[in-house]
């Protein structure tokens, strides 16, 4: 995975995400992935997954997240910077993408495209760890 595609959020991305102004949500991040989670009705509050092969992806990504910067600016800073994250990232998809996006084995863990009551357009199609084209998104 060459990173390439990736659109990295802007400086300005990121001081809308930190004082909350951003039009992104959580949720629609989570099944942009295809993960599976249980939501309450208005899919506010803390995020619930039944798959262990998601909860471990889960922890391993706070491990990744008490490694950030503390300091506001120098987060931003850091999250702005091209790259940032890429190895980290990458070491994330090598130890979990198969499992989780994977072609082979149970998918019960994932959403499948345009599921009701996902967001029209949040995860158009099913994604596949062996699909380069996936593993860029």
């Amino acid at each position: 995975m060459d990173g390439s595609s990736i659109n990295y959020a802007t400086s300005k991305d990121w001081v809308d995400i930190m004082k909350n102004r951003s039009k992104v949500r959580m949720h629609e991040l989570i099944e942009r992935l295809g993960l599976r989670a249980k939501w309450s009705s208005n899919k506010r509050g803390k995020t619930n997954f039944e798959s262990a092969l998601v909860r471990e992806l889960v922890a391993d990504m706070g491990d990744v997240v008490s490694t950030l910067p503390k300091e506001p600016d120098e987060l931003m800073k850091f999250l702005s910077a091209e790259g940032s994250l890429k190895e980290e990232v990458d070491g994330l998809l090598e130890k979990h993408g198969t499992k989780v996006w994977g072609r082979v084995g149970d998918r019960e863990h994932l959403i499948t495209a345009n599921e009701p009551g996902v967001e029209e357009g949040v995860y158009p199609r099913d994604l596949y760890f062996e699909n380069d084209e996936d593993r860029s998104l």
